[in-house]
């Protein structure tokens, strides 16, 4: 199960490596690594599906209202689930000098869900999105519905349908949003929860700002938006997600 601890040894010379390097662990998982000690999981398919659904039977409130907002709407769900979390390596060095890296569920930062539906026009994405910083445990679920026939991508509406505030004051390490040419950045500095006040606005540009090539590609897909976007991005999308959570 996704719930369980992942394990993967990922062999780097971080003197001579140049980043980002994806590995495929699996058709629908794979690690881009961002430096020797940060990488993004991204899940597709029937890994994302899994995890988003344990997610659910653990935070059932989470989504509740989420679904019924849709449900309202005339949307209809469906399979297009797309999952980003980051992860810091824990490096061992081996024998021959080269670094194997572990990592599981424990050592990661935060993560973005995102469980698309639909309503029959590939020119709009619509879906909830779930956010969540590990760190203090913080979390808010948003729904909406996006213009994907424009490369700007604007929200049509969206609505915050879920929160879940974090507790135990300012923490040591904050992310940044990712920049397009050296992806998350973790800043030495403390930092208190921004309360996901118009987090939507902040994370859609984001996400933007830091996929020019995505923002291209990914016009008219409807429910895959989410996943096609990711794929392009290399950590944009749960980038972006962490630093509007925080300030």
């Amino acid at each position: 199960m996704l719930s369980l601890i992942l394990a993967a040894a990922l062999v780097s010379s971080p003197g001579n490596q140049i980043f980002p390097v994806v590995h495929q662990l699996r058709d629908d998982i794979r690690l881009v690594q961002l430096s020797p000690e940060t990488a993004v999981e991204q899940m597709t398919g029937q890994a994302a599906k899994l995890h988003i659904r344990n997610l659910m039977s653990r935070q059932p409130q989470a989504f509740a209202a989420s679904r019924s907002l849709l449900t309202e709407r005339g949307y209809v769900p469906t399979d297009h689930f797309y999952v980003e979390r980051t992860i810091n390596l824990a490096g061992k060095k081996r024998d021959n000098g080269d670094i194997q890296f572990a990592y599981s569920e424990n050592n990661a930062d935060g993560e973005i869900d995102i469980w698309s539906w639909d309503d029959g026009n590939a020119d709009t994405w619509e879906g909830s999105i779930y956010v969540e910083v590990y760190r203090d445990g913080s979390a808010s679920t948003w729904d909406g519905q996006i213009d994907d026939s424009r490369t700007d991508y604007p929200w049509i509406w969206y609505r915050k349908t879920w929160e879940k505030p974090g507790g135990g004051g300012p923490k040591p390490i904050r992310f940044a949003p990712p920049l397009p040419t050296n992806g998350i950045q973790l800043v030495s500095a403390d930092y208190q929860l921004a309360g996901f006040y118009e987090w939507a606005v902040c994370w859609r540009s984001g996400v933007l700002s830091g996929c020019t090539a995505a923002a291209i590609g990914c016009r008219r897909v409807g429910p895959a938006w989410a996943e096609c976007f990711g794929l392009v991005c290399l950590g944009a999308e749960v980038g972006s997600a962490i630093g509007c959570a925080i300030k």
